[in-house]
């Protein structure tokens, strides 16, 4: 109900979705386990304009990555605009060692392995990313190692087409 719509903003400070319709919305659970404001607002029917509920997922899961911290409400929508959410099931190779790349990636959930010249270098969960060296260096868009997935995963993908048409203050973070 919109009371309960009321007391999410009292209870909570921090807003983690934006403004809809007027009202301030945060992404925590109510004490006792109640529901989400994302879930909320869907019983109110309430989304952002111009999203979607699964839009609203999309913000939660950015918002609680340390790397989108610091990013206001508007850019992390200007994410979501421009990042493709992808799964992934166990096995396959993301992306391969020397071959092209134009995207870098954030994993949500799962874990994947990355690999150089077959040796295991680390493991990526949640909230670490992947394939940024392509991108971002002056490797010329070539990989410089492997990733594969060892659990079903659940990723971002940024398109360096994308980013480069990105606000200079998204693509500046």
């Amino acid at each position: 109900t919109r009371e309960d719509l009321r007391s999410y903003r009292q209870l909570w400070r921090e807003p983690l979705i934006g403004n809809f319709h007027g009202h301030t919305s945060y992404a925590m659970p109510a004490p006792g386990g109640g529901p989400t404001t994302t879930e909320a607002l869907q019983n109110l029917g309430t989304t952002p304009e111009g999203s979607t509920t699964a839009d609203a997922g999309k913000f939660e899961a950015l918002r609680a990555m340390i790397f989108f911290r610091d990013f206001t409400d508007a850019e992390l929508w200007e994410v979501i605009g421009m990042a493709r959410f992808e799964r992934v099931t166990e096995g396959p190779q993301i992306i391969r060692e020397g071959e092209g790349g134009d995207a870098f990636y954030f994993v949500l959930e799962g874990e994947a392995q990355v690999k150089k010249r077959g040796r295991l270098l680390n493991v990526l969960s949640a909230g670490e990313c992947f394939g940024e060296i392509a991108v971002f260096s002056a490797a010329a868009g070539v990989r410089s190692a492997s990733v594969e997935a060892i659990t079903d995963l659940e990723l971002v993908i940024v398109r360096a087409h994308a980013l480069r048409r990105a606000s200079d203050v998204c693509r500046m973070h």
